[in-house]
C-alpha cells in the first residue's frame, strides 16, 4: 500500500513538471508572437501612411466632398431629432399646463360653490364664500376673488377653457341664473374688499405707516391695476385740494392792477406764477418720496401725479395769469399795446412753465411728455397765434410810419422797426406750433417778394421806408434843378463856382440820404446777424433768412445806383 502511494506521488510530480514546462514554453511563444504582431502592425501603419500620402493629392477633394455630404446627412438627422424633441417638449408643456389648469379649476369650482350657500354664515358675511375668503390674508383673498370672478364670467359665456365642448355641456336656464347670482356675489365681495383696503390705506396713511400702506397698495393693485386707489390717492393730495381757481384769479388781478399791460405788471405776474410753480414742484418732490415707499408701481403713479398737476393746477395758474391781459387783447376796441401786453405775459409764462417742466423731468416722470402737455395747455390760450402776432406787427409798423412821416430819412425808424421785429421773432419761435414755426418766422422777416409790400415783414417795411426817403430826396433834387433858370446861372462867370452852385443845389440832399441809407443798412445787417439770425432755428430757416437779407441789400444798392444816375443826369442837363 505504501509503495502504491509513493508511485502515485511521483506520477503527479512528473505531471506538474511537464505542466510547468508547457506553461513556460507557451509564455515564450506568446511573447514571440506578440512581438511579431507589433512589428506587423507598425509595418501596416507605415504602409497605410505611405499609401495615404500617395493618394492624398488625387483623392483629397473627393474625400472632402464625401465628408461634407456625410456631415450634411448627420446634421439633417440631428435637426429631425431636435424637431421631434421640441414638438414632444411643447406637447408635454401643454399637457402640464392643462393638468395644472384642471387642478386649479377644480379648487376654484369648490370655492365658487361656496358663494351659493347663504345659511349659517358668520356675522358680516353674506355667504360661505365670503366667510371662506375672509379667513385668508388680504392679498390671497384678493387674488382668489379675482380668479373666481374671471372663472364665473367665463362659465357664463360658455367659453371652452374647461376643455368641454359647448354643445356637449349646455347650461340650463336655472343653472345659468344661479351662476349669474354667484358672479354677482363675487363682484360684491370684490367691491367690499377693495373698499376695506382703501379705508385701511387711508388709516395707515394718517399714521405714516408706510409698510402697511404698501401692503394695501399691493393688494389693490390686483383690482384693475390699482386705478381706483390711484384716483383716490391723488384726489386727496393737499396740492390739488388747496387749488382754488377763484382765489388764483383774485391774486393775479391784484398783481396786474398796478400797471395794466406794462412791464411792471408782467414782472409781478411772473413772480406770482413762479411762486405757484415752486410750491407745485416742491409738493411733487415730497409726494414722489412717499410714492416710492408705498406703491409697487411708483413710476406710473408719479406720471399720473404730474399729468394731474398739468391738467388741474398748471391750467388754473395759466388761466389766472393770462386772463386779465387776454381779455384786453381780445376786446373789440383793443390797441396794439393791449395785444403786446398779452403776448409778453404769454411768452414769460411759457418760459416759467418750461422751467417747471425741466424740474419735473429731473424727478422722474419718463412716461409722460411734459413738453407736449405744456404745448397743449398754451394752445388753449393761444389758439389764434401767430395771426395775433402779425396783427400786432402791422399795427406797430403803421404807428412808426405815422410817427416818422414827413421827417427826413434817419436811422431811428429802422432801429425801432428792428427792435419790434426782434421781439416778435423771438416770441414766435417760442409760442408757435412746430409745424407753423418756420413759415411764421420767415413771414415776419421778409415776404420773399420783389415788391416788398408786406405790412408785417421787417425787410419789407424797412425797404419801403428807405425807398420813400430816397424818392423824396430825388423829387427835391429834380425840383431844385428845375428852379435854376438860365438867367440865374449867367451871373456866375467862374466855372467852378457855377458847378458848385448847380451840384450843391440839386444833388446835396440825395448824397445825404444815400449816406444815411448806407449807415442804416450797415447797422441793420449787423443787428440782424448778431441778435436775430443766430437765434433762428433750424439752420435751413436761418440760411433762408440770410438769403432774404442779401437779396434786400442787393436790390437796395441797385435802386440807389439808379437814383444817383437819374439825379446826376438831371444835373448834367442843367449844366449843358
Amino acid at each position: 500500500r505504501n509503495t502504491a502511494a509513493e508511485g502515485g506521488a511521483g506520477a503527479v510530480k512528473e505531471l506538474l513538471d511537464a505542466l510547468r514546462g508547457a506553461t513556460g514554453e507557451a509564455r515564450r511563444l506568446e511573447s514571440h508572437f506578440l512581438a511579431r504582431r507589433d512589428k506587423l502592425v507598425q509595418e501596416l501603419r507605415r504602409l497605410g501612411s505611405t499609401r495615404a500620402a500617395k493618394e492624398k493629392d488625387g483623392k483629397g477633394e473627393e474625400q472632402t466632398r464625401a465628408m461634407a455630404k456625410h456631415l450634411e446627412s448627420i446634421e439633417g438627422r440631428v435637426e429631425r431629432v431636435s424637431n421631434l424633441s421640441s414638438h414632444a417638449g411643447d406637447r408635454l408643456v401643454r399637457l402640464e399646463r392643462r393638468r395644472d389648469f384642471a387642478r386649479e379649476s377644480k379648487v376654484l369650482l369648490g370655492y365658487l360653490s361656496n358663494f351659493s350657500e347663504t345659511e349659517g354664515c358668520a356675522a358680516g358675511c353674506a355667504n360661505r364664500g365670503e366667510e371662506t375668503l375672509d379667513r385668508l390674508d388680504e392679498f390671497e383673498a384678493a387674488t382668489l376673488a379675482i380668479k373666481l370672478r374671471a372663472l364665473g364670467e367665463k362659465l357664463l359665456v360658455r367659453t371652452g377653457d374647461l376643455d368641454v365642448p359647448p354643445a356637449a355641456s349646455p347650461v340650463p336656464g336655472r343653472r345659468r341664473t344661479e351662476l349669474a347670482t354667484i358672479v354677482e356675489r363675487i363682484q360684491v365681495y370684490c367691491d367690499k374688499l377693495e373698499n376695506r383696503l382703501i379705508l385701511g390705506f387711508d388709516k395707515f396713511s394718517r399714521h405714516k405707516n408706510f409698510a402697511r400702506m404698501r401692503e394695501c397698495s399691493r393688494c389693490l393693485l390686483l383690482f384693475q391695476g390699482g386705478a381706483r386707489l390711484t384716483s383716490h390717492y391723488l384726489a386727496s393730495r393737499p396740492l390739488f385740494l388747496e387749488t382754488n381757481p377763484k382765489t388764483l384769479e383774485e391774486e393775479a388781478s391784484a398783481a396786474a392792477s398796478s400797471d395794466s399791460g406794462g412791464p411792471k405788471a408782467t414782472k409781478q405776474l411772473m413772480d406770482l406764477l413762479g411762486r405757484w410753480y415752486k410750491h407745485g414742484l416742491e409738493s411733487v418732490k415730497k409726494e414722489r418720496q412717499v410714492i416710492n415707499e408705498v406703491f409697487p408701481n411708483a413710476d406710473r403713479i408719479t406720471n399720473e401725479l404730474v399729468r394731474r398737476l398739468f391738467e388741474q393746477n398748471v391750467q388754473s395758474y395759466l388761466a389766472a395769469v393770462l386772463a386779465p391781459s387776454r381779455a384786453a387783447a381780445t376786446a373789440a376796441r383793443r390797441t396794439a399795446e393791449d395785444i403786446r401786453g398779452f403776448l409778453r405775459v404769454a411768452a414769460a409764462a411759457y418760459e416759467k412753465t418750461r422751467e417747471l417742466a425741466a424740474g419735473l423731468q429731473t424727478i422722474g416722470c419718463g412716461g409722460i411728455d411734459v413738453e407736449a402737455r405744456m404745448g397743449e395747455l398754451f394752445s388753449e390760450h393761444l389758439d389764434s397765434y401767430p395771426e395775433v402776432e402779425f396783427e400786432l406787427l402791422e399795427a406797430l409798423y403803421a404807428s412808426l410810419r405815422a410817427k416818422h412821416q414827413g421827417k427826413v430819412l434817419g436811422c431811428e425808424m429802422v432801429v425801432e422797426c428792428f427792435e419790434v421785429a426782434k421781439e416778435s421773432i423771438a416770441r414766435c419761435q417760442l409760442l408757435s406750433l412746430e409745424q407753423d414755426r418756420a413759415d411764421s418766422v420767415q413771414k415776419m422777416f421778409s415776404s420773399d417778394s420783389s415788391r416788398y409790400a408786406s405790412p408785417h415783414s421787417l425787410v419789407d417795411v424797412v425797404y419801403q421806408y428807405m425807398i420813400g426817403g430816397l424818392q423824396s430826396a430825388m423829387d427835391s433834387s429834380e425840383k431844385a434843378c428845375s428852379s435854376l433858370s438860365s438867367f440865374s446861372l449867367m451871373g456866375d462867370q467862374d466855372a467852378e463856382a457855377l458847378h458848385k452852385k448847380v451840384v450843391g443845389t440839386s444833388l446835396g440832399e440825395v448824397f445825404a440820404v444815400v449816406g444815411t441809407l448806407s449807415k442804416c443798412v450797415s447797422n441793420l445787417e449787423q443787428g440782424l446777424r448778431e441778435d436775430v439770425l443766430d437765434a433762428i432755428s433750424p439752420e435751413a430757416l436761418r440760411d433762408k433768412c440770410e438769403d432774404y437779407l442779401v437779396s434786400f441789400i442787393g436790390l437796395l444798392e441797385g435802386t440807389v445806383a439808379q437814383a444817383l444816375s437819374m439825379s446826376v443826369s438831371n444835373c448834367l442837363q442843367v449844366l449843358a
